[in-house]
């Protein structure tokens, strides 16, 4: 009588256990996927060739790199952006201007040479070809997603070099960005 006792309570334990169990798989599936994933996501092309972001080193470097500056005398803060692709030894950086009455970096911005209280300065570099350029038209639209996430949207942001060779960059990048 009491062997069946015990095995009636073990078997009640099992199923509360089992339920408590599927409940909490229930919930964590339930999350919103978006809310917290760091991963990084690119579809960032130069002109046809695709751009990835990469670091020599990922256990120790982030491709993808943010800082923030309070504006101070100026008329705006400032948010950098440096997205790295070391396969093919380029980068791109942007720099953001918006005023200081704007909560947060989130907008849509035209790519301009001027900085002033709201501007985006894009810059793209190759080591493999020694060459620098500069950002001449398009537009850039950053969300700020919270916990150093962000998402760039490049739009037909032309850049050129000191030769006059132009270059178009396009596609969007999200993920967590390491504060630098």
């Amino acid at each position: 009588m009491v062997c069946c006792q015990v095995f009636n309570l073990i078997q009640n334990l099992m199923k509360k256990l089992l339920y408590f169990l599927a409940l909490m798989l229930l919930c964590m599936s339930c999350g919103n996927d978006d809310h917290g994933n760091d991963a990084l996501t690119s579809t960032i092309t130069i002109g046809s060739e695709e751009f990835l972001p990469s670091v020599p080193d990922p256990g120790n470097n982030s491709p993808v790199v943010t800082d923030f500056t309070q504006a101070q005398g100026s008329d705006s803060n400032r948010r950098l952006f440096t997205i790295l692709d070391s396969q093919n030894q380029q980068h791109i950086t942007i720099v953001i201007g918006y005023p200081i009455s704007q909560e947060s970096v989130t907008d849509t911005y035209e790519v301009t040479n001027n900085d002033g209280a709201h501007f985006a300065q894009v810059y793209y570099g190759s080591s493999a070809d020694q060459s620098s350029s500069l950002g001449q038209s398009g537009s850039i639209t950053v969300e700020d997603l919270g916990g150093s996430r962000y998402e760039l949207n490049f739009e037909n942001i032309t850049v050129e070099n000191a030769l006059g060779e132009q270059r178009v960059i396009n596609g969007s990048i999200r993920g967590k960005f390491t504060n630098n």
